[in-house]
């Protein structure tokens, strides 16, 4: 109790003493409120998407299970496969496959809406460990064709569209689905809904999320080894590791597929990956960096705060000299002194949870919208919890030194000198100068960061993407099979929506394809031969990405032609015209390098609308400009474009002459004039998509840049603040040297010489810590040297130039002073 009592009384003794400086608390503490607030906010965000569990049961379980084609891509698998790894996987509980699809709800008074579908097996939820809120799961027997009549929805979906209301269990809803890349399933046009799962579920990696679930209710026409079109989720069991699991897949991958020599000799295209991986492996490199960034700005806090507890503490020194003098041991002082600076701490953490509140809010609205659980980025106990441990270890980083120090005075000289001699031999140069050189360094350290991202993200917007962004506007529309049965039906739909989008005011032209550039999709497809080359050997075959187009969609894109014809509306039909296709730059240098491709013919497995495929020769017509489809980061892929018009789901692309999202209305009041039922989605304009791509990088650039001018403005203050207390202190010393005849020149020589070097060295040490930051910093960039010198240099001059300047006001002042007034006041 003794002990307890001593620490409230010094802790009493400590808020009297900050209260006599009302000045040196308030900086203080809003200067730790900035580099608590902003490491606060980015924590939240990294727990959330990197630190929390996913929430399901037994999460570091949960695995997915891809085709690995490359080394480093990611593909879906077919329905066999997961059949196959499902019963035969002793290191697996559980495989569940997903299939992605589209439903249209209709009725129920609301207007038609898109929504995006996942078909699936029931074993998903029970691998998952999710059971509905509301309602009962989907059952085993409702899983087989015919009989999958039910479905789940989210708790979003239940919200937005049916208000909430608990009665909405057991409620028929129209909806019609429109399967993505599996097999033609006949479907319901209605369905049950059996329940409504927890708020916030949803499978992270899926694109867009899902707010409908419905049985996959695979058939005989699912049996098909050559069809990929269903992610995969597993539970290892106990004591297995996804290594071994890997192992044991692509075995039985050899016994599933003996004729395929992929397949053979451990070439290891079966990859089994953690859940959580899959969700955070493509933002953790950013955010840890976006975290690494916070934390030296925090560091340069603390180290402007160090500075003025040294100058407080030197003020204090007769004081502290004369308590040791009586009796105070220098554990009682360092106490004290280190509850004062926990209390300076715990008033800027304070401070800094409310600026932390409103910069978790900005961080999520422009933060990318594909970050990963961004719904869950929040302000709760965990970042509170977190916020109380960064303000103990700040208190201790720019309390403890100063505490020591000013513990252990030399009585003697103190107490015999006074005043200005005392302080003067406070001056504790080393550690200031050690604080300074810091500072200097990690402002140049994130400057050269922020220069780094920056430049990547111009050169990335600068990337011709192939097309014509600017007065475009985008929409998608799934077509369902329960009203467009044939592709005679669809392509009618299609080519009156054309005709009337194209005669809208405004609109210069209108086309369709399947897929978007930057849609995260790609559709592709081997090449068997190509005119003019030796044939391809099945296992080594070249693969082509390919898109359908309607006549006018590259006129809608603003993609140039570059050699031959576009396609005409003659082309659409291949039961009459030749087989026909446009290629892209990529795909003519890949195979006819440095000749004409047009009239050159390929043979490609097509289907035949049902499903099959079979080798056919299509001539190439024309060659269009690449178009960067995977992203400004990937390179163009090959790419063959079909004459279609007859996709059930497509985009449309209608290029303006005013601004694009005006025009929307009117294109939807079209599609509702063919089609009263048909909703659409996804309408925006191009250029939103083109911005979207490069959101991460612009996202990352903009934190980097806010966090670096931060610790650029902490350090000059640093640098200013040093420099004119070394003035103050040495007011007497210029006064005498003035009065002896030195020039003001002189003054401000010495003054601010002290002050480069200390920044020259400072320069110096970021330089070098700049160099291994670009290697960390490598996998972000884009077009730009981890050790760029330009940027190196530009960043060295601006922190030079900003050190100077701070230095420079007080070694002005310094010289200005009247000589008599100085020697009189000290």
């Amino acid at each position: 109790m003794d002990a307890l009592g001593d620490v409230l009384r010094d802790l009493r003794l400590g808020a009297r003493s900050l209260a006599r400086t009302p000045g040196f608390t308030a900086l203080a503490a809003a200067t730790l409120a900035l580099g608590i607030g902003a490491n606060t906010a980015i924590f939240s965000v990294v727990d959330a998407v990197l630190l929390r569990p996913l929430p399901f049961r037994d999460p570091a379980r949960l695995v997915t299970i891809w085709e690995d084609y490359s080394g480093d891509s990611r593909s879906i698998i077919s329905a066999p496969e997961v059949a196959a790894y499902r019963d035969r996987a002793r290191s697996l509980a559980g495989v569940a496959g997903i299939e992605q699809v589209t439903f249209g709800i209709r009725g129920g008074g609301a207007d038609p809406e898109l929504v995006r579908g996942g078909l699936t097996s029931p074993d998903l939820f029970r691998i998952l460990g999710v059971t509905p809120a509301l309602g009962r799961p989907l059952l085993p027997e409702e899983d087989r064709p015919g009989s999958g009549q039910t479905v789940l929805i989210t708790h979003e979906l239940w919200q937005r569209r049916f208000g909430g209301d608990p009665a909405v269990v057991g409620r028929t809803v129209a909806m019609d689905v429109s399967a993505s890349f599996g097999p033609p399933l006949e479907r319901p046009p209605t369905w049950t809904i059996a329940g409504v799962l927890p708020p916030r579920f949803e499978i992270p990696f899926l694109d867009e999320g899902v707010d409908v679930w419905a049985p996959l209710a695979l058939g005989a026409e699912a049996a098909s080894d050559d069809n990929h079109y269903l992610f995969a989720v597993g539970r290892l069991r106990p004591g297995a590791d996804p290594a071994g699991s890997a192992r044991e897949l692509r075995a039985l991958a050899e016994q599933t597929h003996p004729n395929d020599p992929s397949h053979q000799g451990g070439r290891g295209r079966v990859d089994v990956v953690p859940l959580a991986e899959v969700v955070t492996g493509d933002v953790r490199p950013a955010l840890l960096v976006l975290l690494g960034a916070v934390g030296f700005v925090l560091l340069v806090a603390c180290a402007n705060v160090a500075h003025l507890v040294l100058a407080r503490a030197s003020g204090r020194r007769r004081e502290l000299a004369v308590r040791a003098a009586l009796g105070a041991r220098p554990r009682r002082l360092v106490r004290e002194l280190l509850l004062e600076s926990a209390l300076l701490a715990a008033a800027g953490g304070a401070a800094g949870l409310l600026l932390a509140a409103t910069g978790v809010d900005l961080l999520v609205a422009i933060g990318p919208e594909d970050l990963p659980r961004r719904d869950e980025v929040r302000l709760d106990l965990r970042a509170g919890a977190f916020t109380a441990a960064v303000s103990l270890l700040t208190a201790l980083l720019f309390g403890l030194a100063p505490a020591l120090r000013a513990s252990r005075p030399d009585l003697e000289a103190v107490l015999r000198s006074g005043g200005r001699a005392a302080s003067l031999a406070v001056g504790a140069p080393r550690v200031r100068a050690g604080l300074v050189v810091a500072e200097v360094a990690v402002a140049l350290l994130l400057l050269a960061g922020a220069g780094l991202l920056l430049e990547s993200f111009l050169r990335m917007r600068a990337v011709d993407p192939g097309f014509r962004a600017e007065g475009a506007l985008t929409m998608h529309l799934s077509l369902p099979r329960s009203r467009y049965d044939t592709p005679e039906r669809a392509g009618a739909f299609t080519e009156a929506l054309l005709e009337r989008v194209r005669g809208l005011p405004g609109v210069t032209v209108a086309g369709t394809t399947n897929l978007l550039p930057l849609s995260g999709w790609n559709s592709a497809m081997p090449v068997i031969a190509a005119e003019g080359r030796d044939p391809f050997e099945p296992e080594a075959q070249p693969t082509v990405s390919w898109r359908n187009a309607s006549a006018d969609y590259h006129r809608a894109m603003g993609t140039r032609l570059l050699r031959g014809r576009p396609f005409t509306p003659a082309d659409l039909d291949w039961e009459e015209a030749p087989a026909v296709v446009l290629v892209n730059e990529s795909a003519a240098e890949a195979f006819w390098p440095g000749e004409d491709p047009v009239g050159r013919f390929l043979e490609l497995p097509i289907g035949d609308g049902e499903g099959a495929e079979q080798a056919r020769r299509v001539a190439v017509v024309g060659v269009v400009a690449d178009a960067l489809d995977l992203g400004p980061r990937l390179p163009a892929p090959t790419m063959v474009y079909f004459p279609a018009a007859l996709n059930r789901e497509f985009d449309l692309v209608v290029r303006t002459e005013g601004e694009p999202l005006a025009l929307a209305p009117d294109v939807r009041r079209a599609v509702l004039a063919l089609d009263p039922d048909q909703p659409v989605s996804q309408v925006e304009p191009l250029a939103a998509r083109v911005a979207r791509s490069t959101a991460d990088t612009r996202f990352q650039a903009t934190l980097v840049g806010v966090f670096a001018a931060l610790a650029a403005t902490l350090a000059a203050i640093g640098v200013y603040g040093v420099v004119a207390w070394v003035v103050s202190r040495r007011t007497g010393e210029i006064g005498v040297r003035m009065a002896l005849g030195a020039e003001r020149r002189d003054v401000v020589r010495q003054v601010l010489g002290g002050t480069l070097r200390l920044v020259g060295a400072g320069v110096v040490v970021g330089v070098v810590g700049a160099a291994a930051l670009g290697r960390a910093l490598s996998s972000l960039l884009y077009g730009v040297e981890p050790h760029d010198p330009a940027i190196l240099a530009a960043v060295a001059c601006l922190v030079a130039a900003v050190g100077a300047a701070a230095g420079g006001v007080p070694a002005v002042r310094a010289a200005r002073l009247d000589p008599v007034r100085a020697l009189r006041e000290d």
